[in-house]
């Protein structure tokens, strides 16, 4: 980003600075801190398991689906005729992609708050 005019690098830190300041509000208010990854460790004395398979199935796809969410690192940029482009758009997109699902509680089949819910019920 050498070549790139002041006023787009600019453009960008008043960006980054508000991502970030974003994020920090958020985790201001965040009930739950998750540091790490998440594991889960179910116990019963009955003869029959605490989840069926069918839920045990859907733990395992969430944890595995939360676990490998993807992290932008940087933002590549590519200049035509003046004009300043995302060289890296379509990974930018996926990535917002990912993180939409867990934060709409929409696309994936078993959500934090079904998962709550089943907790609750088990107990």
């Amino acid at each position: 980003m050498e070549n790139i005019p002041v006023i787009i690098k600019d453009k960008f830190e008043n960006t980054k600075k508000t991502a970030l300041t974003l994020i920090e509000n958020a985790e201001e208010i965040q009930a739950t801190k998750i540091d790490g990854s998440i594991s889960f460790r179910y116990q019963s004395s009955t003869p029959k398991g605490i989840l069926t398979n069918d839920e045990r199935a859907q733990s395992i796809c969430f944890i595995t689906r939360y676990e490998s969410l993807p992290i932008v690192e940087e933002v590549n940029m590519f200049e035509d005729k003046g004009k300043y482009y995302l060289n890296n758009y379509d990974y930018i997109k996926h990535v917002l992609n990912e993180y939409r699902a867990l934060i709409q509680n929409k696309m994936i089949q078993f959500t934090i708050k079904r998962f709550t819910i089943f907790v609750v019920k088990k107990w």
